[in-house]
């Protein structure tokens, strides 16, 4: 009769511990029980495995190569079920998740961490929904969304927020415009050029006017988009500049990049309702901390641990 993986790890266990009654109690058997493994091994094997030491369990020479050779085995073996396990467990997590989130980041944040699901969790998905700042709390209070990506870090009842990351705001100058010298670069170098904005109802046209009557100089925007891509493609034709995220400007390679400051900053806030709670939910949450903490690498940086 041939051994079987019970018997193997018995053996271990008794090995280890030097006493039935030990080995019995890690492996939750009870001593006969533990015993009885014992022989069937040795009669499998054919020779005996254990002696009696005094009050020990010592081994036989048989019993100490046994164990050489067997620990290792034995070790790969815990170990790969392990990692079938934790697949498992990944591949039953399942649902979907609403993100409410700003335009900037849904291009980045949220398409790293739904690459990063797609690979752990492929039955996870998620479900992203542009809007405006002001609304992205709402929309996870009332339900509307999982979870929200936004800039506003403020405090509202029954909600969590926290900030991820901090992201520089920056002036996109389209191709064959003079370029103004230092980074970063104040609001008065680039006057008198057709300056692409977001809307008025958005909160980052607010945070850029903002910005610009600390300096004295007063913003008219000469085209207005509620898409990214757009005011920078009207900077690029028009040779004028757009005012955007740092996250969105990478990736044109006809534009000069000069940050805005040193105010040009604004936090990245993740804000979630502890009804919402679930392991797919935390699972997506992971993802998107796991992206943010890359993004220093892209002009970004990471908060203070006193944030």
């Amino acid at each position: 009769m041939a051994p079987t993986l019970r018997q193997f790890r018995t053996f271990l266990a008794v090995a280890q511990t030097g006493h039935v009654t030990r080995a019995a109690r890690r492996l939750d058997l009870t001593q006969p029980a533990v015993t009885h493994q014992i022989r069937q091994l040795e009669h499998a094997i054919g020779a005996p495995l254990l002696r009696r030491d005094g009050r020990r369990i010592a081994l036989t020479a048989e019993g100490e190569t046994l164990l050489a050779e067997i620990t290792p085995v034995l070790g790969a073996l815990e170990a790969m079920m392990a990692r079938v396990q934790r697949r498992t467990a990944a591949a039953e997590l399942a649902g979907v998740v609403r993100v409410a989130t700003l335009q900037s980041y849904n291009e980045s944040l949220v398409v790293g961490a739904a690459t990063l699901l797609t690979r752990r969790h492929p039955n996870i998905r998620l479900v992203s929904r542009e809007m405006a700042a002001d609304a992205i709390a709402s929309a996870v209070r009332d339900g509307d969304a999982d979870l929200g990506l936004t800039f506003q870090l403020r405090r509202s009842a029954g909600l969590r927020t926290r900030v991820l990351a901090h992201e520089h705001l920056v002036a996109v100058i389209g191709a064959g415009a003079p370029v103004p010298e230092g980074d970063p670069v104040g609001f008065a170098a680039l006057a008198g050029r057709p300056l692409a904005l977001m809307p008025r109802e958005f909160a980052l046209r607010a945070l850029v006017e903002d910005l610009a009557a600390n300096e004295g100089v007063a913003v008219r925007a000469a085209f207005e988009s509620s898409n990214l891509s757009a005011l920078i493609a009207f900077a690029r034709a028009n040779g004028g500049v757009a005012i955007i995220p740092l996250l969105v400007a990478h990736g044109w390679g006809d534009v000069t990049v000069r940050r805005l400051g040193p105010d040009g900053i604004r936090s990245v806030s993740l804000v979630t309702s502890p009804i919402a709670e679930t392991p797919v939910v935390a699972a997506a949450v992971a993802a998107i901390e796991e992206t943010a903490a890359a993004w220093p690498r892209a002009g970004t940086t990471r908060p203070s641990p006193a944030q």
